[in-house]
C-alpha cells in the first residue's frame, strides 16, 4: 500500500460513526473466558466464535475493521480464509494483533515492554501477503509512585516508533496503542501526568522514524483514576481530563483516536467515549472505539458455546457496536440500552 492508500486506510478506520472491533486475544487469553462462561476450551469452538463474530451482517454500518489474533490468522489459513472474507464481504479491514508476551527491561525490572519486535518484520509481512490491512502493538504502562521511570517512557516509546515504521514499510497501517493499566488507587492527576508523558515521548520517537503521523491511528487509554480510587468512575473528570491531555500533546495531523476501554465494562466504556466525545466536539480529529472485551463480553454470555444462540450472541454484538457508534457521535443515551 502506497503513502497515500496508508492515509485514507487510516482514516476510513476513524470514519464517522464507526469503530474498531478488537478480538485479538489468543486462545491463552480467550480460554479462561470460556471456562467463566462454560464454554468448552477447543480450537473448534474458537473457530466457532471467531467466524460467528466475522460473519455479523451489517457490522459494517458500525465497524470500519476488526483486529484478529495471530492465532485466529494461523486457523484462517488452514481453514480456507473464511474470517478474512466474512469480513471482506461487509466491507470492513481486517487487522491483526503483532504484540507478544511482555518483556521486563533489564534494568527496570518492574516495568515490562511488549515482546515481539524482533520477529515483528518477517510476521507482518506474511500477514500483509495474506490481506491484512492495518496492525496493532500495544505497550503496557504500569503506574505507582515511581513508575514509569524516565527510561521506562524512552523505551517504551522508541520500541512502539520503530514498530510503526516496520508497519508503515511494508504499507500496513499502524494502530500505536499504549495501555496505562488501572490497577491501584492513584488519582486521576496522576494517569493525567503519565499519559501526558507517554504522549511527549512517543511523537518526538515516531519523527525520528519517520513515520508518517497521516497514517497512523492513536489508541491511548481513558484517563481515569485507578481501579482502586474511589472517583475511578467520575465521567466529567475521565471526559475533562482526556481532552486535555490529548490538545496538548496529539497532533493535529494525526487521523484519529480510537480508545481502548481498559476494563471498563460495556455500558462504562460507552458512556465514557460519549462524554469524551462531548467535552471534545471541536477537537482536530475523530475519537471513537477500539474495544476488546467491552465489545465481546455481552456477545459471549449470549453465545455460551451453542450454535442455537448463534443469532442471539451476533444481535447483542451489533447492539454494543451501535451504542458505541452513537458514543462517537456524541448522542448516546443510556435509554437506548434497553430498547434493542
Amino acid at each position: 500500500m502506497e503513502g497515500c492508500d496508508m492515509r485514507n486506510a487510516a482514516k476510513r478506520l476513524v470514519a464517522p460513526g464507526k469503530g474498531i472491533l478488537a478480538i485479538d486475544d489468543n486462545a491463552d487469553v480467550v480460554f479462561p473466558r470460556f471456562a467463566e462462561l462454560g464454554i468448552e476450551q477447543t480450537g473448534d469452538m474458537l473457530k466457532n466464535y471467531w467466524s460467528m463474530v466475522t460473519s455479523v451482517e451489517g457490522l459494517s454500518e458500525f465497524v470500519s475493521g476488526v483486529i484478529l489474533s495471530e492465532d485466529a490468522i494461523a486457523m484462517d489459513m488452514q481453514h480456507g480464509k473464511s474470517f478474512l472474507q466474512g469480513l471482506a464481504a461487509e466491507g470492513i479491514a481486517a487487522g491483526v494483533g503483532l504484540d507478544q508476551a511482555d518483556i521486563a527491561l533489564p534494568s527496570s525490572e518492574a516495568e515490562k515492554v511488549a515482546g515481539g519486535l524482533d520477529t515483528l518484520e518477517k510476521r507482518l509481512t506474511a500477514h500483509a501477503a495474506y490481506g491484512v490491512h492495518f496492525a496493532k502493538w500495544c505497550m503496557p504502562v504500569r503506574i505507582t509512585e515511581a513508575l514509569p521511570t524516565d527510561f521506562g517512557y524512552q523505551v517504551n516509546a522508541i520500541q512502539l516508533a520503530r514498530y510503526a515504521a516496520i508497519a508503515q514499510s511494508l504499507g500496513i497501517v499502524p494502530i500505536v496503542e499504549f495501555d496505562i493499566v488501572t490497577e491501584g488507587d492513584h488519582p486521576i492527576e496522576r494517569c493525567t501526568e503519565v499519559t501526558g508523558r507517554m504522549l511527549e515521548a512517543i511523537f518526538p520517537a515516531l519523527h525520528t522514524q519517520r513515520v508518517d503521523l497521516a497514517a497512523i491511528v492513536l489508541k491511548p487509554n481513558m484517563v481515569t483514576a485507578g481501579r482502586g480510587n474511589a472517583h475511578f468512575r467520575n465521567i466529567e473528570a475521565i471526559s475533562r481530563q482526556t481532552v486535555s491531555v490529548l490538545r496538548r500533546f496529539v497532533p493535529a495531523d494525526v487521523p484519529g483516536i480510537a480508545f481502548l476501554s481498559g476494563g471498563q465494562s460495556p455500558t462504562e466504556s460507552t458512556a465514557n467515549l460519549n462524554a469524551i466525545n462531548m467535552a471534545g466536539r471541536d477537537a482536530p480529529w475523530p475519537m471513537t472505539f477500539c474495544f476488546g472485551r467491552a465489545l465481546q463480553d455481552p456477545a459471549q454470555s449470549a453465545w455460551q458455546g451453542q450454535a442455537s444462540r448463534r443469532k442471539d450472541a451476533q444481535r447483542a454484538l451489533m447492539h454494543r457496536a451501535k451504542m458505541n457508534s452513537l458514543a462517537q457521535r456524541a448522542i448516546y443515551d443510556p435509554a437506548l440500552e434497553n430498547q434493542d
